[in-house]
């Protein structure tokens, strides 16, 4: 692939082999973050197309079906403002913008989306004369040209993942001191997350949740820790596998892949989580791991 200044992130385009690439370019003043698509129906030529007007400013994205959520931030020319919008990504290459609504004002660093049932959930961090101000947001996109914040609830926490499964919502992150913390949020009632538990954790977390019906894995700078669905505050988590890893998927064969200091292929059974292969890379990998079915993760080696 070519080279521009930063790649920090990659999500699912909804066609096979493509993925949409968060890019950095820096200008006279700052970073200016857009999406570019990525083709890689051949490993061993991957192709990285321009950028994409549609998707600029993009911070976090998640992709359902033929529809794109994704939080948008201008943190440079209009002074943080955070939008919520929705694309049609039939064709990856042109989105085509459905419906949008403004989030707030001053936003900062990440905003981790996840979608599930109809709802969104958002967190954002925004900056103001004390610090920060750290919020979920709960949004309605059953119409996704008409997307609609339900609720919107502070968090103490600076969050850097989130995932949902079943009725539980997991978000990640740390505190002001780097203390890693998962927080464990009730979704009976889908529109207003209720907070159950705040689990400390070994490590801050920088970023990579992936949750299940019976908890949540989740990649912190101390290895891979595994958080069961009824831990409550204080529990205390091990460490389930050492290392540094900032991010987490799943593969087709259901094994976990976390990225960091190296990469790392686990088998995982009854909460357990098993190295089965693992891979030095020559970059540090900082964010973000996605498969295509030219990609894929089979036995001992990484392809």
């Amino acid at each position: 692939v070519r080279p521009v200044d930063v790649l920090t992130d990659l999500w699912p385009s909804g066609a096979p082999d493509r993925l949409y690439v968060r890019s950095g370019v820096r200008n006279a003043r700052a970073r200016h973050y857009t999406a570019r698509l990525l083709e890689a129906a051949d490993p061993g030529h991957l192709r990285l197309g321009e950028a994409i007007p549609a998707l600029d400013y993009v911070n976090d994205m998640v992709v359902d079906g033929k529809v794109a959520y994704a939080v948008q931030v201008d943190e440079f020319d209009r002074l943080g403002q955070a939008l919520f919008a929705t694309f049609d990504v039939v064709d990856p290459a042109a989105p085509r913008k459905l419906g949008s609504v403004a989030l707030g004002q001053d936003w900062y660093w990440r905003s981790p989306v996840a979608v599930s049932n109809g709802m969104a959930y958002v967190v954002g961090h925004a900056r103001n004369e004390l610090g920060w101000d750290n919020s979920l947001l709960a949004l309605d996109i059953r119409d996704p040209s008409e997307p609609r914040v339900l609720s919107r609830q502070s968090i103490q926490f600076a969050i850097a993942a989130i995932d949902v499964a079943g009725a539980r919502l997991w978000a990640g992150g740390f505190n002001s001191q780097e203390q890693g913390y998962m927080l464990r949020y009730d979704l009976a009632d889908p529109t207003q997350p209720k907070l159950q538990a705040r689990i400390p954790v070994t490590g801050a977390l920088e970023g990579g949740i992936v949750a299940d019906e019976e908890g949540a894995w989740l990649a912190t700078w101390n290895g891979l820790v595994r958080v069961p669905a009824h831990a409550s505050d204080g529990t205390a988590v091990k460490v389930a596998a050492p290392g540094s890893f900032t991010s987490l998927e799943v593969n087709g064969q259901g094994q976990l892949v976390a990225a960091g200091e190296y990469l790392a292929v686990f088998d995982v059974q009854a909460g357990q989580a098993k190295l089965r292969a693992s891979l030095e890379a020559p970059y540090q990998s900082n964010r973000s791991i996605r498969f295509t079915e030219a990609l894929p993760v089979v036995g001992h080696f990484v392809a």
